[in-house]
């Protein structure tokens, strides 16, 4: 069943005189990570965690469009202090940044690793074993504070690309014309990156190329509903993006109707090649043409029992429409 899980939040006039019924008692040490303008602003907060029994370390290097970078160096000043009760005040980079510094502090040894992947909604972190995490929002509608995401920048990351051969597939950074710091796609590398296989479909997450309203995303609503319906989650992408996603366990599924063979042949031998399961909409291996005009119905999945109720739920979806 889908669902969708939020912190607790209080609201409404002078909420913060609440706030030391919620801390007081849980701790000695706090930080506060906002930015310069933040700082300025967070005396009131910080009476009221002082109010508490906190001493209180103010950290302003919170900057707009936070980096990962900032995020570490946030990350850094926890682990100094070692608080137990982390406050984001201001907008959504101040939070954010935040949350992240808060995730390196419980979890130091993801400091070296891609957050994306090891972070990621599936991951199983264990934290809140060194302190609680607050969020005391200045604005609205970012959503940040009722929330698990974050959004940062990588600005030293290189760019990426996913290849296969007879070896298997791989994902490495592309460094000018060399691939560096190479790892093999597979089940292994899934599961160690918090992507364990899903095998229900209510449990699962879509890809289908949909960023054209008229020509893709109507249709594929239009005449694949049913399928559709039971996923928690879908990804308006495709072409050879959508077999790497399914290859590194970011998507369960992705599902291509008429897709030009040459938008698809590359990435479906990556999909092959990470043991993710490829065939046509009757569940029939791909079979490579030479007919650059040829159009593809493809499903590929990352294992074989949840391939076997798309395939299934494609065929009721067919004989609803004749």
């Amino acid at each position: 069943m889908p669902y969708f899980r939020s912190p607790k939040v209080l609201f409404g006039r002078d909420i913060l005189r609440r706030l030391g019924n919620e801390i007081k008692g849980r701790g000695e040490k706090a930080v506060i990570i906002t930015g310069k303008v933040g700082a300025k602003l967070c005396g009131k907060l910080v009476d009221e965690v002082k109010n508490a029994g906190y001493e209180v370390k103010i950290w302003d290097g919170v900057e707009p469009e936070p980096s990962l970078e900032i995020a570490h160096a946030g990350g850094k000043i926890l682990l100094d202090y070692e608080p137990q009760l982390v406050i984001g005040f201001g907008g959504g980079s101040a939070i954010d940044t935040a949350k992240a510094a808060w995730l390196l502090y419980e979890r130091p040894d993801l400091a070296g690793t891609e957050l994306d992947k090891t972070a990621g909604v599936r991951a199983i972190l264990n934290l809140r074993k060194k302190a609680r995490f607050m969020a005391v929002p200045t604005t609205s509608g970012t959503g940040s504070d009722v929330t698990w995401a974050i959004v940062l920048t990588d600005t030293v990351k290189n760019r990426k690309i996913a290849f296969a051969n007879e070896n298997g597939a791989f994902l490495a950074d592309l460094d000018g014309d060399k691939l560096a710091h190479r790892v093999k796609l597979d089940k292994d590398y899934r599961i160690a990156a918090g992507r364990p296989d899903v095998t229900e479909m209510d449990g699962a997450s879509i890809e289908s190329y949909a960023m054209k309203p008229t020509k893709y995303l109507m249709p594929i609503v239009d005449n694949w509903r049913e399928l559709l319906a039971p996923f928690k989650f879908f990804l308006p992408n495709g072409g050879p993006y959508g077999f790497a996603d399914v290859a590194e366990g970011k998507i369960d599924c992705y599902f291509a109707p008429r897709q030009p063979y040459v938008d698809i042949f590359s990435g479906i031998y990556i999909a092959q090649q990470a043991g993710a399961v490829v065939t046509d909409f009757d569940g029939n291996p791909v079979k490579p043409t030479d007919d650059v005009k040829t159009l593809w119905d493809v499903v590929a999945s990352t294992n074989p029992k949840i391939h076997e109720q798309i395939i299934d739920a494609i065929a009721k979806c067919r004989k609803e429409r004749k």
